[in-house]
């Protein structure tokens, strides 16, 4: 990937930061950077994918700084065959979630459930990106 900077798992990804870390391999459905951070924008895909170079922990706490866009208050986090639902309900909030990974999948799946477009929630936008989350930051833990 172009433009990495070095980071650890638990120092995670600045979305405020042009590139992405050296641990990240591929980036899919997430929009270029912003002062603030990045969109997940579902013109590019569905979900926002964050594939990394080794397998994420076993067990650890992903804390994720994010806001909703729009309707999309809630939404579903995949780590291999686990399923999490985050509410996100206070701006700039830092919310933390426990993972098992026990099939050692080395993918975050976030998949807002309405992406929407500023014009659609504004129509005197000319925004038309069908945006979902805001991501700040995004942080792994490993809990030994």
């Amino acid at each position: 990937m172009p433009n990495q900077y070095q980071s650890t798992l638990s120092e995670g990804i600045d979305f405020k930061r042009e590139g992405y870390p050296n641990f990240i391999v591929k980036v899919s459905g997430v929009d270029g950077r912003e002062d603030w951070g990045r969109w997940t924008n579902a013109d590019l895909s569905p979900s926002a994918k964050f594939q990394f170079k080794s397998p994420l922990p076993k067990k650890f706490t992903l804390e994720l700084q994010a806001n909703p866009f729009g309707p999309n208050g809630v939404v579903p986090i995949s780590i291999g065959s686990s399923l999490q639902s985050l509410a996100l309900n206070h701006p700039d909030a830092t919310y933390t979630l426990v993972f098992d990974n026990p099939d050692g999948s080395d993918v975050i799946i976030i998949t807002p459930q309405r992406p929407t477009s500023p014009k659609e929630i504004n129509p005197a936008s000319t925004d038309t990106r069908k945006l979902g989350v805001g991501l700040i930051s995004l942080k792994i833990k490993e809990i030994k």
